[in-house]
């Protein structure tokens, strides 16, 4: 979260360069707030920490907002930019494996930016939140976002389905190994058993029997 603060345009007397002049409202609680407060208020910048908002309410804020903004690189599919998205407020979503997967064809480029795994340094998001901010409703309300529950567990399972495919391969080759792993195995346990069963019930008759006709043949 604390990623997009350097964005933000600082309260006079504040440190940083961001030119995003907008108030950040951010919900949710959890064992970072508190870091993240003192960051905003050493930053000077205007940050309203909302806390814990009822799930009935979040249509509310997310048509409150200009546009809503996520710094999530691990998703499995981005409900939040979904909800927001299908309440009519633009969503600000970063490039990577999976929202390019579900958002690359259906909102504008310009609402993308980038982030940096190693750094987790932002690129073009403050031209991002300015192309949202600017005629981002509009565009949504020409170009809505569509999605129920069923369609979003459909795309999810065949994103799944794809992944599963991809080591069907992988997966038959471990298959075959293990199969022929466990006939060697039961192969090479028959043999140490018959090898024992014969040392120890036959070998000593099958010897005297051999020298009784003067073959000596076994040690």
């Amino acid at each position: 979260t604390e990623r997009i603060f350097p964005a933000l345009k600082p309260r006079d007397g504040g440190s940083g360069t961001g030119t995003v002049d907008a108030v950040l409202a951010i919900a949710g609680d959890g064992p970072s707030r508190a870091a993240l407060e003192l960051e905003a208020k050493r930053r000077k910048l205007n940050v309203v920490f909302l806390g814990n908002v009822p799930h009935h309410d979040l249509p509310k804020l997310y048509r409150a907002a200009d546009c809503f903004v996520t710094m999530s690189l691990s998703e499995t599919f981005g409900l939040t930019c979904l909800e927001a998205m299908m309440c009519g407020c633009p969503g600000v979503v970063p490039y990577c494996p999976v929202f390019n997967e579900i958002w690359d064809e259906r909102i504008p480029k310009t609402w993308r930016y980038s982030i940096n795994e190693k750094s987790f340094e932002c690129t073009g998001l403050d031209k991002s939140i300015a192309a949202a901010q600017d005629g981002g409703r509009e565009w949504l309300e020409r170009n809505p976002v569509k999605m129920t529950w069923k369609m979003a567990a459909d795309e999810l399972l065949t994103h799944y389905e794809q992944c599963i495919s991809m080591n069907s391969k992988k997966r038959q080759m471990l298959k075959d190994f293990v199969a022929l792993a466990d006939r060697c195995l039961r192969v090479a346990l028959c043999a140490l058993v018959a090898t024992w069963v014969l040392q120890k019930y036959y070998y000593k008759p099958l010897r005297r029997f051999f020298r009784t006709y003067g073959l000596d043949i076994m040690p």
